[in-house]
C-alpha cells in the first residue's frame, strides 16, 4: 500500500494538513492531475487484466503483484476518481459534457467489474 502511495505522491498526488484538523487532498497542479491520472488508468487496467486473468486461467506469476493488488485497487480507484471528479467541476466547462460521460461510464464499468470478477475495492 505504502509503494503505490509513494508513487502517486512522486507523480504529484499530495495529502496534507495546513493546519489543525484540516486535511487536503489534491494535486500539485494540473500537469501532475493528467500524470497521476494515466497512471492510475494503467494501473488498474494491468491490475483488472491480471484479476480476469486469474480468475479464467489461474496463473502463477500474478504472485508477483499480489502484494501491491490492494494498494493499487484503493488508491488507484481514489486518485482516479479524484481526477475526474475534478475534471467534472465547474471550473473546467469546457469539455463538461465529455468528461461527464466518461465519469458515469466509469462508475458503471467499475461497478460491473466488481460484482462479475469480486474485486472488491473497485
Amino acid at each position: 500500500f505504502f509503494a503505490v502511495t509513494s508513487v502517486f505522491h512522486s507523480l504529484g498526488f499530495a495529502v496534507y494538513s495546513p493546519w489543525r484538523l484540516t486535511f487536503v487532498i489534491g494535486f500539485d497542479g494540473p500537469e501532475s492531475m493528467t500524470r497521476c491520472l494515466s497512471t492510475s488508468v494503467l494501473f488498474l487496467m494491468v491490475n483488472g487484466g491480471l484479476v480476469i486473468l486469474d480468475t479464467v486461467i489461474p496463473v502463477s506469476w500474478t504472485r508477483y503483484i499480489a502484494p501491491f493488488s490492494v494498494g493499487i485497487m484503493v488508491m488507484g480507484s481514489v486518485v482516479y476518481f479524484l481526477a475526474l471528479l475534478i475534471l467534472c467541476s465547474w471550473r473546467s466547462c469546457v469539455r463538461w459534457g465529455r468528461n461527464d460521460g466518461v465519469m458515469v461510464s466509469s462508475f458503471v464499468v467499475f461497478v460491473l467489474f466488481g460484482s462479475v470478477f469480486h474485486a472488491p475495492a473497485f
